[in-house]
Protein backbone atom coordinates (compact mmCIF):
# COMPACT_ATOMS: atom_id res chain seq x y z
CA UNK A 1 0.00 0.00 0.00
CA UNK A 2 1.57 3.50 -1.29
CA UNK A 3 2.18 6.28 1.71
CA UNK A 4 -0.07 8.71 1.52
CA UNK A 5 0.42 10.66 4.47
CA UNK A 6 2.23 13.34 3.07
CA UNK A 7 -0.65 13.85 0.12
CA UNK A 8 -2.86 14.11 3.32
CA UNK A 9 -0.92 16.88 5.04
CA UNK A 10 -0.99 18.90 2.51
CA UNK A 11 -4.19 18.74 1.70
CA UNK A 12 -4.67 20.01 5.72
CA UNK A 13 -2.38 22.61 5.11
CA UNK A 14 -4.11 23.59 2.01
CA UNK A 15 -7.67 23.73 4.47
CA UNK A 16 -5.95 25.40 6.63
CA UNK A 17 -4.47 28.44 4.75
CA UNK A 18 -8.08 29.24 3.32
CA UNK A 19 -9.57 29.01 6.81
CA UNK A 20 -6.66 31.16 7.95
CA UNK A 21 -8.19 34.11 9.76
CA UNK A 22 -4.83 35.69 8.96
CA UNK A 23 -4.53 37.45 5.39
CA UNK A 24 -0.82 39.53 4.49
CA UNK A 25 -0.43 41.83 1.51
CA UNK A 26 3.00 43.85 0.17
CA UNK A 27 1.31 46.98 -1.76
CA UNK A 28 4.06 48.82 -3.95
CA UNK A 29 3.46 51.91 -5.24
CA UNK A 30 5.19 54.12 -8.09
CA UNK A 31 4.43 57.25 -9.51
CA UNK A 32 5.62 59.79 -12.71
CA UNK A 33 4.53 63.28 -11.75
CA UNK A 34 4.60 66.05 -14.57
CA UNK A 35 5.32 69.63 -14.03
CA UNK A 36 1.95 71.54 -14.90
CA UNK A 37 2.50 75.96 -14.49
CA UNK A 38 1.23 78.36 -11.81
CA UNK A 39 -1.15 80.30 -13.24
CA UNK A 40 -2.58 82.93 -11.67
CA UNK A 41 -6.90 84.23 -11.73
CA UNK A 42 -10.17 82.42 -11.11
CA UNK A 43 -10.84 78.80 -11.43
CA UNK A 44 -9.05 77.53 -14.35
CA UNK A 45 -7.04 74.44 -16.04
CA UNK A 46 -3.45 74.78 -15.80
CA UNK A 47 -1.22 73.65 -18.83
CA UNK A 48 1.59 70.91 -18.56
CA UNK A 49 4.59 73.03 -17.89
CA UNK A 50 7.38 70.13 -18.65
CA UNK A 51 7.10 66.32 -19.12
CA UNK A 52 9.27 65.67 -15.42
CA UNK A 53 8.41 67.12 -12.39
CA UNK A 54 9.48 64.21 -9.78
CA UNK A 55 9.05 60.38 -8.89
CA UNK A 56 7.97 58.72 -5.82
CA UNK A 57 7.82 55.56 -4.78
CA UNK A 58 6.07 53.85 -1.60
CA UNK A 59 6.09 50.22 -0.28
CA UNK A 60 3.64 48.89 2.76
CA UNK A 61 3.07 45.54 4.49
CA UNK A 62 -0.08 44.72 5.61
CA UNK A 63 -1.53 42.06 8.04
CA UNK A 64 -4.94 41.45 8.76
CA UNK A 65 -6.89 39.64 11.32
CA UNK A 66 -10.48 38.76 10.41
CA UNK A 67 -12.86 37.54 13.59
CA UNK A 68 -16.93 36.63 12.33
CA UNK A 69 -19.08 38.55 14.78
CA UNK A 70 -22.67 38.76 14.29
CA UNK A 71 -23.21 36.69 11.32
CA UNK A 72 -27.08 35.54 10.36
CA UNK A 73 -28.23 33.32 7.59
CA UNK A 74 -28.90 35.92 4.71
CA UNK A 75 -27.14 37.79 1.76
CA UNK A 76 -26.72 40.53 4.03
CA UNK A 77 -25.31 39.56 7.06
CA UNK A 78 -23.60 36.48 6.61
CA UNK A 79 -20.37 37.51 6.34
CA UNK A 80 -20.43 40.01 9.05
CA UNK A 81 -16.98 40.32 10.78
CA UNK A 82 -14.52 42.93 12.65
CA UNK A 83 -11.10 43.14 11.04
CA UNK A 84 -7.71 43.80 12.87
CA UNK A 85 -5.33 45.34 10.55
CA UNK A 86 -1.88 46.57 11.00
CA UNK A 87 0.35 47.89 8.30
CA UNK A 88 4.00 49.62 7.73
CA UNK A 89 5.06 52.01 5.47
CA UNK A 90 8.20 53.23 3.98
CA UNK A 91 8.96 55.71 1.26
CA UNK A 92 12.59 57.28 0.25
CA UNK A 93 11.54 59.94 3.49
CA UNK A 94 9.38 58.47 5.77
CA UNK A 95 8.43 55.78 7.94
CA UNK A 96 4.78 55.39 8.73
CA UNK A 97 3.06 52.92 11.00
CA UNK A 98 -0.67 52.18 11.16
CA UNK A 99 -3.20 49.83 13.01
CA UNK A 100 -6.89 49.85 12.55
CA UNK A 101 -10.04 48.27 13.38
CA UNK A 102 -13.26 47.71 11.08
CA UNK A 103 -16.72 46.26 11.58
CA UNK A 104 -18.58 45.18 9.04
CA UNK A 105 -22.38 45.05 10.28
CA UNK A 106 -23.88 44.54 7.16
CA UNK A 107 -22.64 44.09 3.54
CA UNK A 108 -23.18 47.32 2.26
CA UNK A 109 -21.50 49.20 5.52
CA UNK A 110 -18.69 49.02 7.00
CA UNK A 111 -17.28 51.59 10.14
CA UNK A 112 -13.44 52.16 11.07
CA UNK A 113 -11.33 53.72 12.95
CA UNK A 114 -7.14 53.80 13.57
CA UNK A 115 -4.30 56.04 13.84
CA UNK A 116 -1.39 56.39 11.89
CA UNK A 117 1.88 58.13 13.19
CA UNK A 118 5.48 58.13 11.44
CA UNK A 119 8.31 60.23 10.92
CA UNK A 120 10.83 61.24 8.37
CA UNK A 121 13.93 62.18 7.24
CA UNK A 122 15.94 63.76 4.05
CA UNK A 123 16.82 63.38 1.10
CA UNK A 124 19.62 65.70 -0.69
CA UNK A 125 19.37 69.11 0.43
CA UNK A 126 15.83 70.10 -0.21
CA UNK A 127 13.45 66.97 -0.09
CA UNK A 128 12.51 66.38 3.06
CA UNK A 129 10.40 63.62 4.82
CA UNK A 130 9.10 66.49 7.61
CA UNK A 131 9.71 70.13 7.43
CA UNK A 132 7.99 73.20 9.39
CA UNK A 133 7.64 76.60 7.34
CA UNK A 134 9.64 79.25 8.36
CA UNK A 135 7.64 82.92 7.15
CA UNK A 136 10.65 85.00 7.61
CA UNK A 137 12.93 83.04 5.14
CA UNK A 138 9.70 81.55 3.02
CA UNK A 139 11.21 77.89 2.56
CA UNK A 140 10.26 74.86 4.26
CA UNK A 141 13.00 73.86 6.70
CA UNK A 142 13.76 70.37 7.75
CA UNK A 143 12.66 69.37 11.10
CA UNK A 144 14.73 66.76 12.72
CA UNK A 145 13.56 62.78 12.08
CA UNK A 146 12.48 60.49 15.41
CA UNK A 147 12.09 63.96 17.10
CA UNK A 148 8.88 65.42 14.96
CA UNK A 149 6.31 62.85 14.53
CA UNK A 150 3.28 62.69 12.23
CA UNK A 151 0.04 61.64 14.20
CA UNK A 152 -3.35 61.19 12.37
CA UNK A 153 -6.17 59.46 14.75
CA UNK A 154 -9.25 58.98 12.52
CA UNK A 155 -12.76 57.25 11.70
CA UNK A 156 -14.59 56.64 8.80
CA UNK A 157 -17.73 55.13 7.67
CA UNK A 158 -18.02 53.51 4.03
CA UNK A 159 -21.39 52.17 2.36
CA UNK A 160 -20.50 49.77 -0.78
CA UNK A 161 -23.31 48.51 -3.50
CA UNK A 162 -23.03 46.15 -6.24
CA UNK A 163 -25.41 45.71 -8.92
CA UNK A 164 -24.86 42.08 -8.94
CA UNK A 165 -26.72 41.59 -5.85
CA UNK A 166 -30.15 42.62 -7.42
CA UNK A 167 -29.11 41.65 -11.18
CA UNK A 168 -27.31 38.20 -10.57
CA UNK A 169 -25.15 37.83 -12.86
CA UNK A 170 -21.05 37.52 -13.55
CA UNK A 171 -21.11 40.68 -15.99
CA UNK A 172 -23.76 42.76 -14.10
CA UNK A 173 -21.00 43.97 -11.46
CA UNK A 174 -21.18 47.50 -11.46
CA UNK A 175 -19.80 48.55 -8.10
CA UNK A 176 -19.74 51.71 -5.79
CA UNK A 177 -18.41 53.23 -2.72
CA UNK A 178 -18.73 56.47 -0.65
CA UNK A 179 -16.47 56.74 2.23
CA UNK A 180 -16.53 59.29 4.69
CA UNK A 181 -13.65 60.02 6.95
CA UNK A 182 -12.62 62.41 10.05
CA UNK A 183 -9.10 62.68 10.92
CA UNK A 184 -7.19 64.98 13.40
CA UNK A 185 -3.66 65.86 12.02
CA UNK A 186 -0.42 66.57 13.98
CA UNK A 187 2.91 67.64 13.59
CA UNK A 188 4.81 67.10 16.92
CA UNK A 189 8.02 69.10 17.42
CA UNK A 190 7.59 72.23 15.72
CA UNK A 191 6.63 75.84 16.19
CA UNK A 192 4.96 76.74 13.01
CA UNK A 193 1.63 76.45 12.66
CA UNK A 194 2.55 75.33 8.58
CA UNK A 195 4.14 72.02 7.90
CA UNK A 196 5.14 69.64 5.00
CA UNK A 197 4.39 65.62 5.33
CA UNK A 198 6.61 63.61 3.03
CA UNK A 199 6.96 66.44 0.40
CA UNK A 200 3.39 67.29 0.73
CA UNK A 201 3.71 71.30 1.54
CA UNK A 202 0.97 73.46 3.88
CA UNK A 203 -0.45 71.19 6.29
CA UNK A 204 -1.64 72.26 9.60
CA UNK A 205 -2.57 70.78 12.51
CA UNK A 206 -6.46 70.55 12.99
CA UNK A 207 -9.18 68.13 12.43
CA UNK A 208 -9.95 67.28 8.52
CA UNK A 209 -12.29 65.28 6.57
CA UNK A 210 -12.16 63.15 3.34
CA UNK A 211 -14.48 62.06 1.54
CA UNK A 212 -13.88 59.23 -1.17
CA UNK A 213 -15.98 57.95 -3.66
CA UNK A 214 -15.20 55.04 -6.54
CA UNK A 215 -17.25 53.99 -9.35
CA UNK A 216 -16.52 50.98 -11.09
CA UNK A 217 -17.24 48.11 -13.79
CA UNK A 218 -15.83 44.52 -12.68
CA UNK A 219 -15.45 42.21 -15.20
CA UNK A 220 -14.70 38.00 -15.32
CA UNK A 221 -11.09 38.89 -17.47
CA UNK A 222 -7.76 39.49 -16.59
CA UNK A 223 -8.79 43.31 -16.83
CA UNK A 224 -10.89 42.97 -13.75
CA UNK A 225 -11.90 46.14 -12.93
CA UNK A 226 -12.68 50.03 -14.79
CA UNK A 227 -13.48 52.90 -12.98
CA UNK A 228 -13.03 56.45 -11.27
CA UNK A 229 -12.62 57.69 -7.97
CA UNK A 230 -12.85 61.14 -6.76
CA UNK A 231 -11.34 62.47 -3.19
CA UNK A 232 -12.26 65.84 -1.86
CA UNK A 233 -10.39 67.17 1.09
CA UNK A 234 -9.90 69.91 3.52
CA UNK A 235 -10.16 71.37 7.00
CA UNK A 236 -13.54 72.47 8.71
CA UNK A 237 -11.58 75.37 10.59
CA UNK A 238 -9.80 77.66 8.16
CA UNK A 239 -8.22 78.75 11.56
CA UNK A 240 -6.14 76.10 11.62
CA UNK A 241 -3.06 78.10 9.43
CA UNK A 242 -3.18 81.16 11.88
CA UNK A 243 -2.50 84.16 10.22
CA UNK A 244 -2.49 83.28 6.90
CA UNK A 245 -6.22 81.55 7.27
CA UNK A 246 -8.08 84.49 5.32
CA UNK A 247 -5.46 84.77 2.87
CA UNK A 248 -4.47 81.39 1.93
CA UNK A 249 -8.27 80.40 2.60
CA UNK A 250 -7.89 77.52 5.16
CA UNK A 251 -10.71 76.04 4.12
CA UNK A 252 -10.03 75.21 0.89
CA UNK A 253 -11.45 71.66 -0.43
CA UNK A 254 -8.63 70.17 -2.30
CA UNK A 255 -10.10 67.44 -4.73
CA UNK A 256 -8.59 64.59 -6.70
CA UNK A 257 -9.85 62.67 -9.98
CA UNK A 258 -8.28 59.02 -11.02
CA UNK A 259 -9.54 56.79 -13.56
CA UNK A 260 -8.13 53.69 -13.03
CA UNK A 261 -7.02 49.83 -14.73
CA UNK A 262 -6.69 46.92 -12.40
CA UNK A 263 -5.75 43.82 -14.07
CA UNK A 264 -5.81 40.30 -11.81
CA UNK A 265 -2.47 38.86 -13.23
CA UNK A 266 -3.01 35.87 -10.50
CA UNK A 267 -4.96 34.50 -8.16
CA UNK A 268 -3.04 36.44 -6.09
CA UNK A 269 -1.32 39.55 -7.80
CA UNK A 270 -2.73 42.99 -9.32
CA UNK A 271 -1.82 45.61 -11.36
CA UNK A 272 -3.06 49.18 -11.29
CA UNK A 273 -2.70 51.90 -13.60
CA UNK A 274 -3.97 55.02 -12.21
CA UNK A 275 -4.03 58.68 -13.83
CA UNK A 276 -4.34 61.90 -11.58
CA UNK A 277 -5.86 65.33 -12.35
CA UNK A 278 -5.76 67.67 -8.78
CA UNK A 279 -7.18 70.65 -8.03
CA UNK A 280 -5.02 73.35 -5.91
CA UNK A 281 -5.29 76.98 -4.80
CA UNK A 282 -4.76 79.30 -7.58
CA UNK A 283 -3.37 83.04 -6.37
CA UNK A 284 -3.94 86.54 -7.62
CA UNK A 285 0.15 86.42 -7.28
CA UNK A 286 2.74 84.83 -9.95
CA UNK A 287 5.01 82.59 -7.97
CA UNK A 288 7.50 79.61 -9.56
CA UNK A 289 7.85 77.50 -6.56
CA UNK A 290 5.52 76.28 -3.62
CA UNK A 291 7.15 77.46 -0.85
CA UNK A 292 6.11 81.19 -1.85
CA UNK A 293 2.33 79.91 -1.45
CA UNK A 294 1.61 80.40 2.19
CA UNK A 295 1.91 84.33 1.65
CA UNK A 296 0.08 84.62 -1.28
CA UNK A 297 -3.82 85.72 -1.76
CA UNK A 298 -6.03 82.65 -2.90
CA UNK A 299 -8.69 83.56 -5.83
CA UNK A 300 -9.70 80.41 -7.20
CA UNK A 301 -8.99 76.67 -8.01
CA UNK A 302 -7.00 75.43 -10.44
CA UNK A 303 -6.91 72.13 -12.15
CA UNK A 304 -3.79 69.81 -13.76
CA UNK A 305 -2.59 67.26 -14.36
CA UNK A 306 -0.24 65.51 -11.55
CA UNK A 307 0.69 62.22 -12.21
CA UNK A 308 0.65 58.57 -13.58
CA UNK A 309 0.89 56.02 -11.20
CA UNK A 310 1.55 51.90 -11.25
CA UNK A 311 0.22 50.13 -8.07
CA UNK A 312 1.32 46.22 -7.52
CA UNK A 313 -0.60 44.52 -4.80
CA UNK A 314 0.30 40.97 -3.83
CA UNK A 315 -1.27 38.83 -1.23
CA UNK A 316 0.58 36.07 0.82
Amino acid sequence: MADTSMDEKTDEEKTNEANSPWTFWLVSDFAYHVKSAYETGDSHFSAVESPYRSVKARMRFEAEYSIPMLQKDNPLMEDNHLELKGSLEITPVSMLPQFSVTFCPAAMFEISAGIKTGTGWNLGSSTFGIAEYNFQSQKYEKLTPFASWYISPWASALLQFDLAALWPGEWHHVVAQAEYTVRYDKMTGTSSPIWSWRTNPAMADGWMYNQFYIIGYQMPLVLSLVGVTAELEGHYNGRDYGPIADSYDGTFMSAVISPFLIFSITKNDEIYFVGNISARRSFAQSHKEEDEEPLLTKTGREWYLDFFAVRWVHRF
